[in-house]
């Protein structure tokens, strides 16, 4: 069954200066929240770049639609738009390595065939304009994913 909230707007706290740390006992600690990312076009490459560089975020999957894992990493490393990318981007089989960090990437038409939720992405940002309904959205959240963020509307 579909949970009414399940799939509804949520912004890292790059975008919107919320926290997403954890309060234990009084005391903060940080708690990164399981990411990923549906489509590596403009968007989904920025939105990539800004989890990147966000202590909170841990992006654990991206899936490009037909885009190959050094094809990624030619996109992300030499962005016409956002320009060339910090730090190091390598491929280790079918993982994007950015800064060291190991990233799952999928090459699937369908999400729910990623299995969002088995690689930690609670969250997945759709970046391709395409799963844009509740409706749509749901085969995310029946790969695993608690949450959808919109890229657009």
């Amino acid at each position: 069954s579909f949970a009414a909230d399940s799939v509804s707007a949520y912004a890292p706290s790059a975008f919107s200066g919320t926290s997403l740390k954890a309060t234990s006992n009084g005391s903060s600690m940080s708690m990164a929240t399981g990411m990923g990312v549906n489509g590596f076009g403009r968007i989904g490459r920025l939105v990539t770049r800004i989890m990147m560089e966000d202590e909170e975020c841990n992006l654990t999957a991206i899936n490009a639609g037909s885009a190959t894992p050094d094809y990624m990493a030619y996109q992300y490393k030499y962005d016409t738009i956002h320009g060339i990318a910090k730090g190091t981007v390598e491929i280790d089989g079918d993982f994007l390595v950015l800064n060291g960090k190991k990233i799952m990437t999928s090459r699937c038409r369908d999400p729910k065939e990623v299995g969002w939720g088995a690689l930690g992405a609670d969250y997945v940002c759709e970046s391709t304009g395409v799963f844009l309904t509740k409706e749509k959205a749901q085969s995310i959240i029946d790969g695993g994913a608690k949450k959808v963020i919109y890229s657009a509307l």
